[in-house]
């Protein structure tokens, strides 16, 4: 679990800079990245740390290992290249969200949030204004880190079994992409400022507590109609732990009796379908007793704005060691999310 000290201050960030390291002559606000439609406009794709990883890999020393057929001589232990993760955790929904190119600090966009009623006149009856209304809504782009650090010694010592720096590279990513998925979900900027408010906060209009009871496919049906009621069929998806995923799965084969098949979203995910809407668990979604939660998302009104995409820059040398630290500067916009739906307090 990454903790909410990730998110630093940032100071006077240049805006603009920013934006060119990652999307230089690219239009502001342009899409570039919708797995639910099948687009990947990516210019800059993590290239340094993907390149880095490639290279090192290929100076990877292969092991000469002989059987020694004696009780007398002792040799010695091999240990695998491989570092086994045993902390990792997927992060498929932030694989599925589209992100959008955000020029500057401040995401502005405004919304019709009252259009007035049309009417049935009589002849010559004076013709009132129908004012509609509008509203301008801000997001402030959220800035976070991951630092690392692998002092000359380790680099020199573990040289002939693994590139200490490159692991670490390798592991401080992975807490970036975890971080973000968490917080896509649970994020308050209410209670820590410096971190944007996910979906616990985001969505308001259209969440209904289960009472510390399981959740039913009724239940999904019902917010999953009334996320459509404020805009129609928009291409939805469900998210939650795997437990209720499970329970949901049972239901669904006692209605329709026959085993639940998966079908390919995006970029090769399964997931499981109800209706037309794929659920995809999520390894963040809370799995504490009558505290989980069933998310429906509108992927045609929800987005990352990203002002930098993650890049990894090399920090001072002020002691024996290679230090970094890998950034992304980005919140998650929902500009209509009485499109989106929330179970919350399910059993």
């Amino acid at each position: 679990m990454v903790n909410n000290e990730s998110f630093g201050a940032i100071g006077d960030l240049d805006a603009d800079s920013a934006y060119e390291v990652t999307f230089k002559g690219v239009p502001s606000g342009k899409k570039f990245y919708d797995p639910m439609n099948k687009v990947d406009n990516r210019t800059i794709k993590s290239k340094y740390i993907e390149s880095y990883f490639e290279d090192v890999l290929k100076d990877v020393p292969v092991g000469l290992r002989k059987a020694v057929l004696s009780s007398g001589i002792t040799a010695p232990t091999i240990i695998d290249a491989d570092i086994i993760d045993s902390l990792r955790r997927e992060t498929p929904v932030l694989e599925l969200i589209p992100r959008r190119t955000q020029r500057g600090k401040t995401v502005s966009y405004n919304a019709l949030t009252t259009r007035s009623a049309s009417a049935f006149l009589g002849e010559g009856a004076s013709l009132n204004d129908q004012d509609d209304s509008y509203t301008n809504t801000t997001a402030s782009v959220k800035y976070s880190y991951s630092v690392g650090a692998v002092t000359g010694v380790a680099q020199a010592h573990e040289s002939h079994y693994i590139d200490a720096l490159a692991e670490v590279m390798r592991s401080k990513t992975v807490a970036l992409r975890e971080l973000h998925e968490q917080k896509f979900l649970t994020g308050d900027s209410t209670t820590t400022p410096l971190e944007y408010d996910g979906l616990d906060n985001i969505i308001t209009t259209n969440s209904t507590s289960m009472s510390s009871t399981a959740a039913t496919l009724d239940a999904v049906g019902t917010i999953l109609d009334s996320s459509r009621t404020y805009g129609g069929r928009g291409k939805k998806i469900g998210i939650t732990d795997y437990g209720t995923l499970r329970d949901l799965k049972a239901l669904m084969m006692q209605n329709v009796r026959y085993v639940m098949d998966t079908q390919e979203i995006a970029w090769g995910l399964k997931a499981v379908m109800y209706e037309d809407m794929p659920i995809v668990p999520s390894r963040f979604s809370s799995t504490t007793t009558n505290s989980k939660r069933f998310y429906i998302v509108d992927t045609e009104v929800t987005e990352y704005r990203v002002l930098q995409e993650p890049t990894m820059e090399k920090l001072a040398k002020t002691y024996d060691a290679e230090r970094f630290f890998i950034k992304e500067y980005s919140v998650p916009v929902c500009k209509q999310e009485n499109r989106c739906a929330m179970l919350t307090s399910i059993a």
